[in-house]
């Protein structure tokens, strides 16, 4: 259940958005660069499609198929 009196802030990088209440910026920014990283991953031919932009929480898969 969703807590009204939580203070939710977004960390931008250049491909994510990453949402997350006040006190959690260390995990957002770890969150972040783990984003980060996979986004630019090898993948050893394996092909991801994101075929809209979604924004998820970790309760909520994102949108996507992933085809090897």
């Amino acid at each position: 259940m969703a807590k009204p009196d939580l203070k939710f802030r977004t960390l931008t990088t250049e491909h994510f958005l990453v949402h997350y209440h006040v006190g959690e910026e260390e995990v957002a920014d770890h969150v972040a660069m783990l984003a980060e990283r996979a986004y630019y991953a090898d993948l050893d031919g394996a092909q991801i499609t994101i075929d809209r932009d979604t924004e998820t929480s970790a309760m909520e898969p994102p949108t996507r198929s992933v085809t090897r």
